[in-house]
């Protein structure tokens, strides 16, 4: 059975009141069964198939932060589970160079198949934690530099109706002791890619001077 947290409360909206209980419905769940050691909560909620459901149906203090985690997979180099911020942008064209991936890149989202056999989850599921079914160390984890700047990280346990909330350290410290390195990478927030600043050194044009306005044309008054 999973045991309580011992880390201080933490107010999630609607939700609160199901702490305890969550943390004993599912005994049989490993994730749940690997985090006795660590400070954390687990709360039941809405089933939420995506990171945006999560936000718009499960709210949680403004200062932590809902997760996004994508597993894609490259012939050549392998596959990465990227957790996001929800506010942090992902942009999935320079993801191998943030990588530092040599050669060939052709990342893509591991479909249904991949994350049952090399994660243990189904789609909709997936969260951090869930690296501890990947045995075999053959999964790469990154974390978004985002996470550790709030004060709690909320993510799935395998299932999409439940939470576990962890400090982001302690998330790090559980990634650690599954046997995986911990990457991180600064993404950016969303609003930022939306309005890219030019890069670093490139030649700006000055904006058009705005045009003199029209003289008046004069009218003689002796002219009808």
């Amino acid at each position: 059975m999973c045991a309580l947290p011992v880390m201080k409360d933490v107010a999630v909206a609607g939700v609160t009141d199901q702490l305890a209980a969550a943390s004993m419905m599912d005994e049989d769940n490993i994730v749940l069964s690997t985090l006795a050691d660590l400070s954390h909560q687990v709360y039941s909620h809405v089933l939420c198939k995506t990171a945006e459901e999560l936000v718009a149906n499960v709210p949680i203090p403004d200062t932590d932060s809902h997760t996004k985690n994508l597993l894609f997979k490259d012939k050549k180099h392998g596959m990465f589970l990227i957790v996001l911020a929800t506010k942090s942008h992902l942009d999935t064209k320079a993801l191998g160079t943030m990588l530092g991936l040599a050669g060939k890149v052709n990342l893509r989202l591991a479909d249904e198949a991949t994350l049952d056999a090399s994660l243990g989850v189904k789609p909709g599921c997936v969260g951090p934690l869930c690296i501890v079914n990947d045995k075999d160390q053959q999964i790469k984890i990154v974390l978004d530099e985002a996470l550790m700047n709030v004060e709690n990280v909320h993510f799935h346990p395998l299932r999409n109706d439940m939470s576990v909330i962890m400090e982001p350290n302690d998330l790090k410290d559980y990634i650690i002791k599954t046997g995986h390195e911990v990457t991180m990478l600064e993404f950016g927030m969303a609003n930022d890619a939306a309005t890219p600043a030019p890069a670093s050194g490139a030649a700006t044009k000055p904006p058009k001077p705005a045009p003199a306005p029209k003289a008046a044309k004069k009218v003689d008054p002796n002219k009808r």
